[in-house]
C-alpha cells in the first residue's frame, strides 16, 4: 500500500521568517483570505492559483513554498 503524502509549507514558513514577515503580511501582499491563512498553517491544501501568487509575490521557485511529504 502506498503512503499517504501530504503537503507541508514549511518551507514558506522558513521563508516569512527570513523577511521578517508573518502571515498577515502575506495575506496582504497576496489578497488571499483568512481561511487559507488557517489552511496554510495547518498544511492543508489550498488553491493553486493561490500558490502561483505567493510564488510571483516572493519571486520564490514552487519549492521554496512548499514540499510534498
Amino acid at each position: 500500500m502506498i503512503g499517504v503524502m501530504g503537503i507541508n509549507y514549511e518551507p514558506l514558513k522558513i521563508e516569512l521568517v527570513k523577511r521578517n514577515m508573518r502571515m498577515k503580511d502575506l495575506q496582504r501582499m497576496v489578497k488571499f483570505s483568512t481561511t487559507t491563512i488557517v489552511k496554510l498553517s495547518k498544511n492543508k491544501p489550498v488553491n493553486l492559483s493561490v500558490i502561483e501568487r505567493i510564488c510571483k509575490a516572493l519571486e520564490l521557485p514552487v519549492e521554496r513554498v512548499l514540499r510534498i511529504e
